[in-house]
């Protein structure tokens, strides 16, 4: 089994997008107004929930196949 291209692009996307996020906020969360906090909490919610719809999509092609070695790569 290969992954869908897209899980790849996505999963480049969000990882570039995780990183964004931590040179942006990493060392200032004391320094956030409540504005920037709030934004701050969006921004991850909107990572977080993006990661786990590709983290769903992984565990459930190796729960079918748990053999198979590319899942295992991705798991």
């Amino acid at each position: 089994m290969s992954f869908d291209p897209q899980l790849e692009n996505q999963t480049q996307t969000l990882t570039k997008k995780a990183q964004a996020f931590a040179n942006q906020y990493k060392g200032k969360l004391k320094t956030l107004t409540t504005l920037q906090l709030k934004e701050a909490y969006q921004t991850l919610e909107e990572l977080l929930e993006q990661y786990y719809k590709v983290s769903q999509y992984v565990n459930l092609e190796f729960a079918t196949d748990t053999a198979n070695e590319t899942a295992k790569v991705w798991v």
